[in-house]
């Protein structure tokens, strides 16, 4: 088979696209795997790094509420976690079978105050909202799918 012709934007769409499919236990040692894979995918293919970055810290936030909140600690379920990598976005599905929770419209309770009025707690799915351009989530027949997405190119006003 001949080389892909390097100005032929057919081949780089198909180095720029990348698929990324895990499963793991719901335990919070497993995290950091996942978070490993993506790296190592994420600097071959030359993400920015502060996309990455943010990523990352999404992804470790939403990993540890699933493990820790979505099931009972004696449950042995698993987590899947899939990755759809192109030039313009990077979308991630984390799909569990545990109770169902909506984090793109569960405002949660209310966190706990220092005795300045600091909150305590609660900022993660704040921070996760903050850092990702969408959030969706879906559950159906058992299982929660929140996909988050992180845009790499400027997106066109509304």
């Amino acid at each position: 088979m001949p080389c892909a012709d390097p100005t032929d934007s057919r081949a780089v769409t198909e180095v720029l696209h990348q698929t990324l499919k895990l499963r793991i236990a719901n335990r919070l040692e497993e995290i950091p795997t996942v978070s490993a894979r993506f790296e190592e995918l994420a600097e071959v293919i030359q993400l920015p790094a502060k996309s990455v970055t943010h990523i990352l810290i999404a992804l470790d936030e939403i990993l540890s509420n699933v493990v820790k909140y979505a099931s009972d600690a004696d449950a042995a379920r698993e987590v899947a976690v899939s990755f759809d990598i192109s030039a313009e976005r990077v979308a991630i599905e984390i799909a569990d079978d545990g109770r169902p929770f909506d984090p793109v419209h569960d405002p949660g309770e209310v966190p706990e105050t220092t005795p300045r009025g600091l909150p305590i707690g609660g900022r993660g799915l704040m921070l996760v909202r903050k850092l990702m351009n969408e959030i969706r989530y879906e559950h159906s027949g058992g299982c929660n799918r929140l996909t988050l997405v992180k845009h790499l190119t400027p997106q066109p006003s509304a």
